[in-house]
């Protein structure tokens, strides 16, 4: 028989008093973690989600009272302005994304929307199930990139709900804490649940995991939610990141035909100024009321123009741009990353830069150096630019799907026709300065650039994202070929969201 203890013995301790005493070494974990991720230049996104509204608010304060918030980036993400509802689903979880060595605890976005507008049917399932892909590529890209991801969603049952509603009757405490989504959750709360696990479920990953957290208990939720932080933290920091397929949906594309589509292009293709001075008023008159008709379908166009040095994607763009109104149109000219940029995944910066409905967003230059200037230079690694093309792919998936029409022209000129104009700049005062000594240099990589934009046509040209390639040693031609296909490109968006995609 065990021996009694003694009468002067303490009472046993309540467990969760003994649970709470981890807080301290949780706290300085977390510290240590957020700094060596500082040191080492890793980024870390971390998304707080859940029906039980109240209980994410609670575990944001409570992770900026345990972390360094001058650190850290803390958004709260509403439901979409009007402004943002006009872009992609995914633009402002990609203009959110943190910096290298930062952490951004994030409430709210993407799961909150895709949740309750499926609950209030303004999404079909077919819409629900589009947008899940997006967030598993979205993460795939973000995890190969090496950030850290760790989702919670915050669980509170049916009975709990009903509790707090019932107590704002009378406590003042839980009045204003309560507003009319948290009562439709309440009401729907048999749908909100399904589609709350389909969602954790769909895009639950190795490298982007999801951790359900009950929040009946305060402390041992905000235990529970700090201790798998510190778990995703230091696993990025102590072990190789969680493997990612390497296969990418779609499988290899097919080959290119033999010579290439470059091989195909008709240098000798021009234009009579006398009808290129008919044609080109005419065809921006047409891109005017184009353009109107798409603004009043809430939809937008994109223009990436790409091709060799000196093949006169300026001149193109001064014809488009006068044919618009300044509030309708913009023109985005891609050099060298910028610091902020660096710090961020690539295509960071050109998700970020969509245009809002009713606007012409023109790329000179895009996100297609990834493919060109960073491969042939060797500006990115290897692996880095041979994932790109599926990452590529699946962004202009992504514009299809919002409504967005892209257009894509590669302007060729033959090797001759290039070294002429570079000499004609350089003997030209006022055109100058559009000649550099990168453009000379990347003159020596000719055949190189050549081989990687025929393997960019064939990974990257899809029936809602063809390329257009112009021939453009005559511009008169070029330009008129690129305002053609671009009025007809837009006549075909404004059918298609008539008709609803």
């Amino acid at each position: 028989m065990p021996a009694m203890p003694p009468e002067s013995a303490p009472p046993p301790a309540d467990p969760e008093e003994v649970s709470w005493c981890r807080v301290p070494d949780l706290r300085l974990g977390l510290l240590e973690a957020q700094a060596e991720l500082r040191e080492r230049g890793i980024a870390a996104a971390i998304l707080i989600a859940g029906e039980d509204r109240w209980g994410c608010s609670e575990v944001l304060d409570r992770l900026n009272e345990w972390l360094d918030p001058g650190r850290m980036d803390t958004v709260v993400q509403p439901p979409p302005t009007p402004e943002e509802a006009e872009r992609p689903f995914l633009w402002r979880a990609w203009r959110d994304l943190p910096a290298r060595g930062r952490i951004a605890l994030q409430y709210g976005g993407w799961p909150d929307r895709l949740v309750l507008e499926a609950m209030r049917d303004r999404s079909s399932p077919a819409e629900f199930d589009r947008r899940l892909e997006a967030v598993r590529s979205m993460d795939r890209m973000l995890a190969a990139d090496g950030m850290v991801i760790a989702r919670l969603w915050i669980h509170a049952p049916l009975a709990e709900h009903r509790r707090r509603f019932e107590a704002a009757r009378t406590d003042p405490q839980w009045r204003w804490r309560l507003d009319a989504t948290d009562r439709a959750i309440l009401d729907r709360y048999e749908q909100v649940v399904p589609l709350a696990r389909r969602l954790v479920e769909a895009t639950d990953a190795p490298h982007a995991p999801w951790r359900t957290v009950e929040a009946a208990d305060p402390r041992i939720r905000d235990l529970e939610v700090g201790t798998f932080i510190l778990e995703r933290l230091r696993a990025a920091l102590d072990g190789p990141p969680a493997a990612i397929a390497a296969e990418q949906p779609g499988g290899e594309p097919p080959p290119p035909p033999a010579g290439g589509r470059l091989a195909e292009v008709d240098h000798t293709a021009h234009l009579p100024r006398e009808a290129y001075e008919s044609r080109l008023p005419t065809l921006q008159a047409r891109l005017a009321r184009r353009m109107r008709q798409l603004a009043d379908g809430g939809q937008s166009a994109v223009v990436v123009l790409e091709g060799p040095d000196a093949a006169g994607k300026g001149g193109v763009i001064r014809r488009i741009v006068p044919a618009l109104p300044a509030t309708m149109e913009r023109v985005v000219r891609i050099g060298p990353p910028t610091d902020e940029e660096r710090a961020r995944p690539y295509l960071w910066r050109f998700w970020r830069a969509l245009p809002r409905a009713g606007h012409l967003l023109i790329f000179d230059r895009s996100w297609y150096g990834r493919v060109l200037v960073e491969r042939v230079e060797g500006l990115a690694r290897p692996e880095a630019w041979r994932r790109a093309y599926e990452e590529i792919n699946d962004f202009e998936q992504q514009l299809h799907e919002a409504g967005i029409v892209l257009l894509k022209f590669w302007l060729d000129i033959d090797r001759q026709e290039q070294q002429r104009r570079f000499e004609a700049r350089e003997a030209t005062g006022w055109k100058r300065y559009k000649i550099t000594e990168s453009d000379w240099r990347a003159r020596e990589q000719w055949d190189a650039y050549r081989i990687a934009a025929e393997e960019m046509f064939a990974r990257t040209d899809r029936r809602t994202a063809r390329w257009h390639i112009v021939p453009a040693d005559d511009k008169r031609h070029a330009r008129i070929q690129v305002l053609e296909t671009l009025v007809k490109a837009l006549k075909r968006g404004v059918w298609r969201g008539r008709r609803g995609g």
